[in-house]
């Protein structure tokens, strides 16, 4: 087990130590896991010297991706066939992640507009990792059709055709949305009715990126309590997953 450091979050102690110098990467790669930061050391992106320190500890962190683990299931076993993973965009998880506080639009001219996100629809490729984020501003199946079709316009900017959807029910068992699949020539599968570990890695990125986004909002509230509210919660998300990104590619 590697032994952790408590570090001063104070301004002057980011560059005082070579634990606090990782700390303050740790803030500025949006509180990027310390193991995967150690990782683009060892790869060159950032100073070797992060490499002979002492892990430290962010307490934002700590208090945000605490949790109980569950330790048993009487969910059913899935009967039904997912295709092999044999390519980027042979088998893409989807998932919504639903937030009970309205998240700001943000807009660089005209009137502010009323209208806030509810909804951001999370689809992950389960060869690659590489995961695309739609934000909405409900479940609708009119508007989820909008974020597969916004998905599917970003994959082939890079080569990648989707053939096969694996998703949770709810809006995607819709017939507007059973019947956009069948029209692209595409084949959806999905998971046992309470049975959300099925559905492992959209679930998985979901999880994560809440954990990301919400040490951001915690450690920025802190600090500026007046100007950031949780109410910013969509573009935490949406840099969280921008940086998680950096490790993930159509290859």
């Amino acid at each position: 087990m590697i032994e952790k450091e408590a570090v001063l979050e104070h301004d002057y102690a980011v560059y005082n130590t070579p634990s606090a110098n990782l700390l303050g990467w740790h803030y500025r790669l949006g509180h990027l896991p310390f193991y995967r930061i150690l990782n683009m050391v060892k790869r060159g992106d950032l100073p070797k010297s992060l490499l002979d320190c002492q892990v430290p500890v962010c307490a934002a962190c700590e208090y945000e991706k605490a949790t109980k683990r569950p330790w048993r299931t009487r969910a059913p076993l899935n009967k039904k066939v997912i295709p092999p993973m044999t390519g980027p965009g042979a088998v893409v998880g989807v998932d919504q992640l639903i937030s009970s506080t309205l998240g700001f639009i943000g807009q660089l001219r005209g009137m502010l507009t009323q209208k806030q996100y509810t909804v951001s629809t999370v689809f992950v490729d389960h060869y690659s990792g590489y995961s695309y984020l739609h934000f909405q501003l409900s479940t609708s199946a009119s508007e989820t059709i909008l974020a597969k079709g916004a998905f599917e316009r970003h994959a082939k900017l890079y080569g990648v055709n989707i053939s096969h959807y694996h998703t949770d029910n709810h809006i995607f068992d819709s017939k507007a949305f059973v019947e956009e699949v069948e029209m692209c020539g595409q084949t959806i599968s999905y998971c046992v009715v309470n049975a959300h570990h099925q559905n492992g890695k959209a679930e998985k990125k979901i999880r994560d990126l809440q954990d990301v986004a919400r040490s951001m909002l915690v450690h920025v509230i802190q600090r500026w309590p007046d100007a950031i509210t949780f109410n910013l919660w969509a573009f935490a998300i949406r840099h969280a997953n921008d940086i998680a990104k950096c490790s993930y590619i159509w290859s």
